[in-house]
């Protein structure tokens, strides 16, 4: 009842500026199924950010629930928020791409830093702090060229890293 709402809303809008098209039923996310995301953060003022975009905008809307998430995501955003926390410089923003897999949760980053042992040592402590399968951290060295990636498997228990 609510999807069909929703398509005559996507139909009048289409109409509104001249589009006629075919628009076929809407399909339904069952809550708690999506099993990946890709979020941004940004450390500002001290605070961090997690979430998305908001629409047609640079803004981050910090999110703290999703009921279309599956519960392992939702329930490891506290403990990214204090990795973020403790890892970003302010005014810094990372993006985040979160799976939920067999095996556990990969999380991988992209971000602007230069790789340095304690960073990796403090990426593969966090990986173990928050349960992760694995954590695959694509660093730019803040734009300067070539990237350095690092990969923290919990299951081997070892660190790779190399480059681009």
């Amino acid at each position: 009842m609510v999807l069909d709402v929703v398509r005559e809303m996507a139909l009048a809008a289409l109409a509104r500026h001249g589009v006629d098209a075919e628009v076929s039923e809407i399909v339904g996310v069952p809550e708690k199924s999506r099993r990946r995301a890709t979020f941004k953060a940004a450390k500002k003022a001290g605070a961090v950010l997690l979430g998305f975009r908001a629409r047609a905008s640079h803004d981050i809307v910090d999110m703290h629930e999703c009921r279309v998430l599956a519960a392992p995501i939702v329930a490891v955003l506290p403990r990214l928020r204090a990795m973020l926390a403790a890892l970003l410089r302010d005014g810094e923003e990372t993006e985040l791409h979160l799976t939920e897999t067999e095996t556990g949760l990969d999380l991988a980053l992209s971000w602007k830093r230069t790789l340095k042992p304690s960073l990796l040592a403090e990426l593969a402590r966090w990986a173990a702090d928050a349960k992760l399968a694995r954590i695959h951290a694509q660093l730019d060295g803040g734009g300067a060229g070539l990237g350095h990636f690092a990969r923290f498997d919990r299951r081997l228990d070892h660190v790779i890293v190399g480059e681009n």
